[in-house]
């Protein structure tokens, strides 16, 4: 497995940071942001075009999806399923309606009017997944699968990373297969040392809440993994779980043993000490070997 990278990710999130920056990032902007997306549905407009010149300014020509009315039925079940998910268990219902201006139902039930408007929408699966998505797929499960993901794509920049609510990419797909199935078959989570056991229960814990959190994290992983694991989700990223290497050292699969992560430096000594973070979504053991005594230093 080859870690891919999403040049397309990168484009349409510079691109909004640059046209748009305060409706992005800036809470007070929010609602402007939306309530412009709104009034560009209400009138009629694409809502997709920019995303549309965007790509096709970076990579040339771009395929474009519009949905018979079977595939716009399959699209509308899906995203109604998945939206009754979010506003079922998520989190950040109160965060989208502080920072958007407006609720999550009322968010996510204009997105489905834009679905059911059937603006021709570019194909971002055909960038994100080229040997699978290239090319148009004959039927109409394929059209709504292909639609859906865009709208999904692009309802998840307006969101801003809210709750990290967005259409994810093969490589981060692929990433958490391969993490939690190693979790189940190859006991990579649950090595827990008595040393460590011990360690818990000096600070107050009893054995039955280390119990406690312990099945917890295995009804977690478990789920995840069927998450992943699921038919649909094979087929639309093309995955094969029979070609993964359980066994696959996942430091080196998603690159996190990075010796430039952390970067310390002493400015003035007694005052003034500089600390960069590259990536937060490093290892940790591997990292504070450079953070803890650089903290103790300082």
């Amino acid at each position: 497995m080859k870690r891919k990278k999403s040049a397309i990710l990168a484009v349409l999130m510079a691109l909004v940071i640059v046209l748009s920056p305060t409706a992005v990032f800036a809470a007070e902007d929010y609602e402007a942001g939306a309530q412009e997306v709104q009034e560009v549905a209400v009138a009629g407009d694409n809502p997709f075009q920019w995303v549309t010149d965007a790509l096709a300014d970076t990579f040339g020509e771009v395929r474009q999806i519009t949905l018979t009315p079977e595939a716009m039925e399959m699209a509308l079940y899906d995203f109604d399923y998945l939206v009754a998910k979010i506003l079922g268990v998520a989190p950040t219902q109160n965060i989208i309606e502080r920072r958007i201006g407006t609720t999550a139902e009322e968010f996510f039930a204009r997105w489905r009017e834009i679905i059911t408007q059937n603006f021709p929408v570019p194909s971002v699966a055909s960038f994100e997944m080229p040997d699978l998505w290239g090319e148009a797929r004959e039927g109409d499960l394929y059209a709504a699968a292909d639609y859906l993901f865009t709208v999904l794509f692009v309802a998840g920049l307006e969101l801003g990373g809210i709750g990290h609510m967005s259409a994810q990419g093969p490589f981060l797909i692929e990433q958490a297969f391969l993490m939690f199935a190693q979790m189940i078959y190859t006991d990579f989570a649950y090595a827990t040392t008595q040393e460590e056991i011990d360690a818990m229960l000096a600070l107050g814990f009893t054995y039955e809440q280390l119990y406690a959190f312990y099945e917890a994290a295995v009804n977690s992983v478990h789920h995840r993994y069927q998450i992943f694991n699921t038919p649909s989700v094979l087929w639309f990223y093309g995955f094969d779980p029979s070609e993964f290497d359980l066994y696959a050292d996942l430091n080196e699969f998603l690159g996190i043993l990075d010796p430039d992560n952390i970067t310390t430096a002493i400015i003035e000594e007694g005052r003034t000490a500089y600390l960069r973070i590259a990536s937060f979504l490093g290892n940790l053991d591997f990292d504070s070997q450079t953070l803890f005594p650089f903290f103790e230093k300082i």
